[in-house]
């Protein structure tokens, strides 16, 4: 049973004049919008959030555009994977299952970590050779 609470933002006229194009643009409710920030803010992995953050400041950008542009590539390479190769059903490493759920966080965040230096390793090695042929 959903119960309701009321609650009470303080913001900055500029975020309430966004968040009134996006209730507008997604076509959702206040309340919807807010349950939404709510579950991917609560569910966000602390070590993610705090990488997209320091990114975020270095490139003096918001975070939102961070994670939007991270999302945006991480589809982009897929579906052009997908176009290349064909579609295919195999496990992505990032969507992993324990018997405790998916793989987050500082464990999936070095399981992709090795995976990626294992690739370019090799394809450091495969340029060397192919520059000394």
């Amino acid at each position: 049973m959903v119960q309701e609470y009321r609650v009470n933002l303080r913001m900055e006229l500029a975020d309430k004049r966004d968040m009134d194009r996006a209730l507008e643009r997604d076509k959702v409710t206040l309340s919807d919008f807010c349950r939404d920030a709510v579950r991917m803010s609560a569910n966000l992995d602390p070590d993610a959030a705090r990488l997209a953050k320091r990114l975020a400041a270095d490139l003096r950008i918001d975070p939102a555009v961070v994670w939007s542009n991270i999302l945006l590539r991480y589809f982009a390479e897929q579906d052009a994977r997908d176009e290349v190769y064909g579609v295919t059903e195999a496990p992505l490493m990032e969507f992993g299952f324990t018997n405790k759920g998916p793989i987050t966080g500082k464990p999936l965040f070095d399981m992709l970590r090795n995976d990626f230096l294992c690739k370019f390793q090799q394809q450091a090695k495969d340029e060397e050779r192919r520059a000394r042929e």
